[in-house]
């Protein structure tokens, strides 16, 4: 780890120059974030006996690459990107997974689909929020807790927001799609930041969760205007579609002679 994160710190003196190049930095520690909050998890799962290591290296890598200043908007938007591209694609992965579920009972595909990356997400959310806990010199016992309230708040808005938003796969209209998706994304992300905040302690900073909305609404039009995660309808799903009928030639009815 310690010598990856040398060569990122390289990395990032040598090639981070341009504004650019510090967005596109700045994707790269978004979806770094993903394997750093599953080793949250680990840590907070084990008692801090496993993974602690691994957050703090993956952590010191993302810093390499973002630097020590404060963030710009478009340089959060951008993080926001990375950490949106990669929960998108658990979220498409677990759906192409439970696809052979769509052939048998289509109506609860529709809600086992988006539900699992719903929990997948909500878990990184919790073991994101322990793993800084852990790392801050908090007991596990604390971490704990605030990873179990994090995950029990995140579940439910994650759930219904992904399937009303950027995981619908039954609004036609990319216009449409863009603004429920805006409306939604924000809404997640917004309560997102506040479940990062007060289960920890912390106290509440009004002014991040807006702004975490206000990120969440522009990656969630962007990618609704482009049609979202949800992909065709289920319908179209693979394994889903209902064939027609195969014609049959037809067959004379022969008389019995007596």
């Amino acid at each position: 780890i310690s010598e990856r994160i040398a060569k990122s710190q390289r990395y990032a003196e040598e090639g981070f120059g341009t504004p650019t190049s510090r967005l596109q930095a700045r994707v790269t520690s978004g979806l770094l974030s993903i394997p750093q909050a599953a080793a949250g998890i680990v840590q907070t799962v084990t008692g801090d006996r496993l993974g602690g290591e691994t957050y703090r290296g993956l952590g010191e890598i993302r810093q390499a690459f973002t630097g020590q200043g404060e963030a710009t908007f478009p340089q959060k938007l951008a993080e926001g990107l990375g950490s949106m591209l990669a929960f998108g694609q658990i979220g498409v992965g677990l759906r192409a997974g439970l696809s052979g579920l769509a052939k048998t009972a289509p109506r609860l595909y529709r809600w086992i689909a988006p539900g699992s990356a719903a929990f997948a997400e909500a878990a990184t959310e919790a073991g994101s929020l322990s793993g800084d806990m852990l790392q801050a010199g908090r007991s596990v016992g604390d971490a704990r807790k605030a990873a179990a309230l994090n995950f029990s708040l995140n579940l439910p808005i994650i759930g219904i927001t992904n399937k009303l938003g950027i995981f619908d796969d039954k609004v036609r209209s990319r216009f449409l799609k863009a603004g429920i998706s805006f409306l939604m994304e924000g809404t997640q992300e917004s309560a997102q930041e506040w479940a990062q905040q007060w289960p920890a302690g912390r106290p509440i900073d009004w002014g991040a969760i807006r702004e975490a909305g206000l990120i969440g609404g522009i990656l969630g039009g962007g990618i609704g205007l482009m049609g979202g995660f949800g992909g065709k309808r289920m319908a179209e799903a693979p394994g889903a579609a209902v064939q027609p009928p195969v014609p049959t030639p037809a067959i004379e009815a022969q008389g019995v002679r007596g």
